[in-house]
């Protein structure tokens, strides 16, 4: 059975397909990859994990004024 979970983006959902296609694809990657690394035994190690790569036209996109 799928269960359904919603959330409230911050921002317009015409720019976040822009970004990565298939929304709720995307999504079930980020909590597989979540869920498959094991539970983690402290928030402190999860804070420690390297960020993941960032694509340095979206980091542009972040330095201009709105």
């Amino acid at each position: 059975m799928r269960e359904t979970i919603t959330f409230r983006p911050r921002r317009p959902k015409r720019q976040l397909q822009a970004a990565f296609g298939n929304i709720s694809q995307k999504l079930n990657e980020l909590v597989e990859r979540e869920l498959s690394a094991g539970p983690a035994p402290d928030w402190r190690e999860v804070l420690k994990r390297p960020a993941p790569a960032v694509d340095p036209a979206i980091y542009e996109l972040c330095l201009k004024p709105e």
